[in-house]
């Protein structure tokens, strides 16, 4: 990284005071304006303290950020509430936000949402690629587009984004395993639940699926059973009566958000199948099944802080010009009941 000027060689480039300098960027006192463009322009081109000199610094305009995100989920309220608060601590920068959601997973409606995001003409666009299709109309304005995006919950290969922030999902599906075997050797079988046909093409939910095969794939003698309640035909009813046909513990996998609307229908035969079972996301109804004892593990991916750092990612990328991390993995946080207390959801 570029060493960074000081205001002492910012005052003896602008020939001025130390004290005119402080006062500048500071935003203290009055300086001729001429002076004051001159001391920011110096200490922009040597990189001076950038969170305190683009605080100060006068915008002559506004910055507005696309979202699109789907609308059906109380997950992704989560990431617009982390927007919502990056967004309004750089406000002073000119940051604005315009929402464009999605209320279907149906790939012509996100490319839909898309294309009216980028007719908005924005400076950036923050969104998740779990149902783009990589041969499908959204991908293709993407690598069109000249405007940066930055992708949350999930990434996309063959992508030009200017910045991923979330979990390394193939990561967090290995850590499941773990999970869900420790302390056991054998005598136990893994049920990995999806709810919809649109569960099978998320590609974070699949990502998280194909890590957890990696490590029980040395394990042979480990069963894994895949079930898709829709794609399968199977009511609530039908999956209960296939749980409790188990000779063995049932391990259940719920990789997706909607854990509770699984644990709303069979908490009452978890100790008759000997159950253990790990979720995703701290969503109320997810929490709530925690606290019931419904659910032994969430594994928590910081949805607010995602957003968050996708608005950061945009704001040093638009106004500090600063290089963005390509990727911005986030801790594979295990949250139980007894550490819920100091999470932030």
């Amino acid at each position: 990284m570029p060493k960074r000027i000081t205001i002492k060689e910012i005052a003896s480039k602008a020939e001025v005071s130390i004290g005119t300098v402080d006062r500048v960027l500071h935003n203290r006192g009055r300086v001729a304006q001429a002076t004051k463009e001159k001391i920011l322009e110096i200490a922009k081109k040597g990189n001076y303290s950038s969170n305190i000199y683009a605080r100060n610094l006068k915008l002559n305009r506004t910055y507005k950020i696309a979202v699109v995100l789907p609308d059906d989920n109380p997950y992704w309220d989560k990431h617009r509430a982390g927007i919502d608060r990056a967004v309004t601590e750089f406000s002073a920068m000119g940051f604005t936000q315009q929402e464009f959601a999605v209320s279907s997973q149906n790939e012509q409606v996100r490319a839909a949402a898309i294309r009216d995001a980028l007719a908005s003409e924005p400076d950036g666009i923050i969104l998740s690629p779990n149902m783009l299709s990589k041969d499908g109309e959204a991908v293709r304005l993407l690598k069109e587009t000249d405007v940066p995006y930055v992708f949350v919950d999930a990434t996309m290969d063959g992508m030009d984004y200017l910045s991923f922030v979330g979990q390394d999902t193939h990561q967090s599906g290995v850590m499941a395993g773990n999970i869900l075997s420790n302390a056991y050797d054998s005598d136990f079988c893994i049920w990995v639940v999806t709810l919809s046909a649109t569960d099978a093409q998320n590609k974070a939910i699949n990502k998280r699926i194909e890590g957890l095969e990696s490590y029980f794939e040395k394990q042979k003698n480990i069963q894994i059973t895949k079930v898709n309640l829709e794609r399968d035909g199977l009511t609530m009813a039908d999956f209960r009566t296939r749980l409790l046909k188990e000779d063995k513990p049932v391990h259940l996998f719920l990789p997706h958000s909607k854990s509770y609307i699984v644990l709303d229908e069979i908490h009452q035969i978890r100790k008759q199948a000997n159950m253990r079972i790990v979720g995703y996301d701290l969503v109320e109804p997810n929490v709530n099944g925690l606290k019931n004892g419904w659910i032994d593990y969430l594994i928590d991916q910081q949805p607010i802080k995602q957003g968050y750092l996708a608005i950061q990612a945009l704001y040093k990328h638009l106004i500090l010009k600063t290089e963005v991390p390509k990727n911005q993995y986030l801790p594979l946080d295990i949250i139980t009941k007894e550490n819920l207390m100091y999470c932030d959801y």
